[in-house]
């Protein structure tokens, strides 16, 4: 179990230098909401994952990844855009004994 949580520490902590480095760079920086555009081609990417962990008392733990979805769009710059969003529901499962992904969905 500690190993879990520091697995989670550095992802947490890793995300919240990578927009600085992505800057230093000479990237396009990254804009909460905005997405990150993909230099003059008009796309951008997006996203959003949603996690939870559980640790009762008496019991094993849980973790699951439940949602992980990207986000693309593009803008000509004229009258032409596009917007697609890719979702995997209950992605990954955790817990003491294995991972699983036996429950995820693709949407589309």
């Amino acid at each position: 179990m500690a190993s879990f949580r520091s697995l989670a520490f550095l992802i947490f902590v890793t995300a919240q230098f990578a927009p600085t480095a992505s800057q230093a760079a000479g990237n396009p920086p990254y804009r909460l909401g905005r997405g990150l555009a993909l230099g003059d081609t008009g796309i951008t990417i997006g996203g959003y994952a949603s996690a939870k962990y559980k640790d009762p008392a008496n019991q094993p733990w849980k973790a699951e990844i439940s949602d992980l979805s990207l986000f693309v769009s593009w803008d000509s710059g004229r009258r032409w855009q596009a917007f697609s969003e890719m979702e995997i529901g209950e992605a990954v499962t955790l817990d003491r004994d294995n991972i699983s992904t036996n429950e995820a969905v693709f949407e589309l």
